[in-house]
C-alpha cells in the first residue's frame, strides 16, 4: 500500500488529487454534502491510482495464450 501512494505519481493523478482537493474546499465553504462526496471519490482515485485513465476502461486485451483457437459449435438451418 506504501508502494501505491508514493509511487508513480503522473499529470492525471496529480489533476485527480487537485480537482479533488478544489472540491473539498468548495464543500466545506458552501456546506455542500453532495460535493463533499464527489471530492472524496477524486481523492480516492489519486490516492489508489485507480480510474478511466487512458486505456484505463478499455476492454481487456487477451494474450495468444488465453484465446480459444477452437471452432465454435454450430449447426445451419436452411428453410424449406
Amino acid at each position: 500500500m506504501k508502494e501505491i501512494l508514493f509511487s508513480n505519481w503522473d499529470f492525471m493523478r496529480w489533476l485527480r488529487l487537485s480537482i479533488g482537493v478544489y472540491f473539498l474546499y468548495v464543500a466545506i465553504m458552501g456546506r455542500e454534502g453532495v460535493l463533499g462526496f464527489l471530492a472524496a471519490f477524486f481523492i480516492i482515485q489519486a490516492l489508489t491510482n485507480t480510474g478511466c485513465g487512458v486505456n484505463g476502461c478499455a476492454p481487456r486485451t487477451f494474450s495468444n495464450s488465453e484465446t480459444n483457437t477452437d471452432e465454435p459449435d454450430y449447426e445451419i438451418i436452411k428453410p424449406k
